[in-house]
């Protein structure tokens, strides 16, 4: 359900809390299990607290914040929404409380914004690294494919399905799609479409050295977003779709990475370095992520010799279009040295 922050209801009983009972009895009736998914920017919990907890009992929300917080560290510059975020900082707050606000002043809002979501699963919180609202918002469409150099875009796929959340990708990004994804309509009132047409202008007219916004409602604007599966037949976009298909796998054979554990994760950043170490773990495994988003090789403490851990996944790795052809780290003195723009994944050998 699209930007529920935006539902007015003052009745007794809020109109998502009345669909959450009716989804119940369904499921109730039919045996299958439906999903009720919202987007909302409030970072208010009780979207998610069961009805027990005078919540609205939604079972997931996305979160734009992880986002921001993600693309700031990658190099996004930080206008508009942006402005509230801190990069790498922040990213290490979404990685611990999902909600990177939960009760300190916005200079964005002018206000003190958010409350804490305490006892809440990871599987309550979807997390991306880019959707259509990200892109499609763009004056020019632009996909992170565009934006990003080859390696960053595997650092930002990693930092996603890494997360403690539920990874979701946009169209495309599995490969590598460069065709834009552009803001389009069809609607069949003129009068309705002429104000789409100039409100996008008036949007953005403070850039206009990057050109015009497309007109919505040109059929040109839709056919130029379309995605192009002939790509999968360029060696760079199948790396990448093998890239991606590791990584869901990883997430999906280590249980310390696929256990949704809010209370089994550390996140420390290095701001200086622009690196972030993230640790998650469960009795039998623990796994060690470092992220390295800026463009030189950083040095990161290492608690113990690497030599007693395993490594799952190095996105440096030449088999990944990477410059590197060994594991692309190296100890030096209590130190892991980080290749640039690149995530490393360890896990204990003898977990």
């Amino acid at each position: 359900m699209d930007a529920v922050h935006a539902i007015k209801d003052l009745s007794a009983e809020h109109i998502l809390k009345a669909i959450r009972l009716e989804v119940d009895a369904l499921m109730e009736l039919t045996g299958r299990t439906h999903y009720l998914i919202v987007e909302c920017d409030l970072n208010d919990p009780r979207f998610l607290d069961s009805a027990e907890k005078n919540g609205f009992g939604m079972d997931a929300q996305w979160i734009d914040e992880f986002h921001q917080a993600l693309r700031i560290s990658a190099g996004e510059p930080t206008t508009g929404y942006y402005s509230d975020f801190q990069g790498i900082r922040h990213l290490e707050k979404a990685y611990r409380d999902a909600y990177v606000y939960d009760g300190q002043y916005s200079e964005h809002r002018k206000k003190n914004f958010g409350k804490p979501a305490k006892d809440q699963p990871g599987s309550k919180f979807i997390v991306f690294s880019q959707n259509h609202d990200q892109v499609g918002n763009r004056m020019l469409g632009e996909r992170s494919s565009v934006l990003y150099s080859f390696e960053m875009q595997k650092v930002l796929a990693g930092a996603v399905m890494i997360s403690p959340y539920l990874p979701m990708l946009f169209m495309g990004e599995e490969y590598g799609e460069t065709n834009p994804f552009l803001y389009f309509v069809s609607h069949t009132d003129p009068e309705l479409n002429k104000m789409v047409r100039e409100g996008r202008k008036a949007e953005f007219a403070a850039f206009h050295t990057e050109g015009e916004a497309p007109d919505p409602d040109a059929e040109q604007t839709f056919l130029q977003s379309k995605l192009q599966w002939e790509l999968l037949n360029k060696p760079e976009h199948q790396t990448m779709f093998d890239y991606y298909k590791a990584l869901i796998a990883l997430r999906k054979e280590n249980p310390a990475l696929s256990n949704g554990d809010r209370n089994r994760i550390t996140a420390i950043s290095y701001p200086d370095k622009n690196t972030l170490v993230l640790k998650r773990w469960e009795p039998r495994q623990q796994i060690v992520c470092i992220l390295n988003f800026s463009k030189e090789k950083q040095a990161i403490p290492a608690e113990d010799s690497i030599h007693n851990w395993q490594l799952l996944l190095c996105s440096a790795d030449e088999k990944w279009g990477g410059p590197c052809k060994d594991d692309g780290a190296c100890q030096e003195v209590n130190k892991l040295i980080i290749q640039p723009e690149s995530i490393l994944i360890y896990t204990r050998k003898d977990a």
